[in-house]
């Protein structure tokens, strides 16, 4: 469809060929090799680089919370 906000190229851009499977795979591989040049987090960002076990801690007790919410 169209991009009324400008941001994402074409190529980007949902298309109905995608499958539920496709769009598990993208998040699986940008959850296990994130981009840590351009991060919405940078506390999180900071810690992943830093510490990484520190931070699957961090990521399994946030988990186990929503799990209980």
């Amino acid at each position: 469809g169209d991009d009324h906000s400008g941001y994402g190229q074409p190529c980007e851009r949902w298309h109905s060929r995608y499958t539920v499977e496709a769009i598990i795979l993208s998040v699986m591989c940008m959850l296990s090799d994130p981009n840590t040049e351009s991060v919405a987090n940078d506390e999180a960002a900071e810690e992943y680089c830093e510490d990484l076990e520190a931070y699957k801690r961090r990521i399994i007790k946030c988990a186990e919370k929503s799990f209980d919410e």
